[in-house]
């Protein structure tokens, strides 16, 4: 890669940055009573809780309501992060040359990201 790439990669890597920084991502547990939002950089804006729907005996749901608003945030962060960076990168799917690779089933590195589950 020559030092034009370079240059120009990073550049497409630094707006990346910049756009994550910007976007917000809203996740919502327990029918609206607890909400979250993020940043594409994993970074945690704002939480918002509906006092109205929350049960002050089972503080424990909270909990459970919070910490699975979090997780599914900074999942659906990295997911996108990923995805841009790939693109950035100019990274693209690539089929190694193994004999028999054309014989069996496998998963590109987009494929890969799409997923919603382990294989």
């Amino acid at each position: 890669m020559s030092r034009f790439d370079q240059a120009k990669m990073l550049m497409r890597v630094k707006k990346i940055q910049s756009e994550l920084q910007k976007m917000v991502i809203e996740v919502e547990k327990g029918d609206g009573a607890v909400r979250v939002e993020m940043n594409g950089e994993q970074k945690l804006k704002k939480v918002h809780i509906d006092p109205d729907s929350v049960d002050l005996e089972d503080i424990g749901q909270l909990e459970r309501w919070l910490e699975d608003a979090i997780k599914d945030a900074i999942k659906e962060s990295q997911q996108i992060a990923a995805e841009k960076m790939l693109i950035a990168t100019g990274a693209r799917a690539s089929i190694p040359k193994i004999e028999g690779v054309d014989t069996t089933t496998y998963l590109t590195n987009e494929e890969a990201l799409s997923l919603s589950e382990l294989p």
